[in-house]
């Protein structure tokens, strides 16, 4: 019966190496990153800043969409002082239309009609006056909600221009 000895390629990978039958790299280049490790890297960083101003982004969105809401409460909220102040006012002028009407009952048809003028000269006094406070009222609630507004957009191109700048 023969005897086989083995070959150089058929021996364990262990004597191989001993023997220095396989190639080793030069210490520079285990140091040295291929080329694809290279890219894949980039790319984590890259997706690493990315996410990073996506959620600077979503950051500035939000308060952004939070100074919307908030500009639309002070518009309804303006909105709802107009309407109650506009109720208060007919209420005024309904119960003073009433005394009138009182008045012309006891009064005589020629001190009815004296009264009646005076009383359309006041109401349209009044109602000029009305009409300017509700819309100083309107004007002004709706330039708070405007200031605010474009704060959050004065806000927004300051850390545009801030970024910008850095790069």
């Amino acid at each position: 019966m023969a005897t086989k000895t083995p070959s150089k390629t058929s021996g364990k990978r262990g004597d191989a190496a001993a023997k220095g039958g396989t190639k080793r790299r030069p210490p520079a280049a285990k140091a040295a990153l291929p080329a694809d490790e290279i890219v894949r890297v980039t790319q984590r960083l890259d997706s690493a800043r990315l996410r990073a101003a996506a959620v600077k982004l979503l950051v500035r969105r939000r308060k952004d969409l939070e100074t919307i809401v908030a500009a639309n409460r002070k518009s309804f909220e303006g909105i709802q002082a107009v309407v109650k102040r506009q109720t208060e006012l007919l209420k005024e002028q309904i119960g003073e239309w009433r005394s009138v009407a009182k008045v012309m009952t006891i009064a005589g048809p020629a001190q009815s009609i004296a009264q009646l003028d005076e009383l359309a000269k006041r109401a349209f006094g009044l109602s000029l006056a009305n009409v300017r406070e509700l819309a100083e009222l309107s004007v002004k609630t709706q330039a708070e909600a405007f200031e605010l507004v474009r704060s959050r957009i004065r806000r927004d191109l300051a850390e545009v221009s801030a970024l910008l700048d850095r790069e």
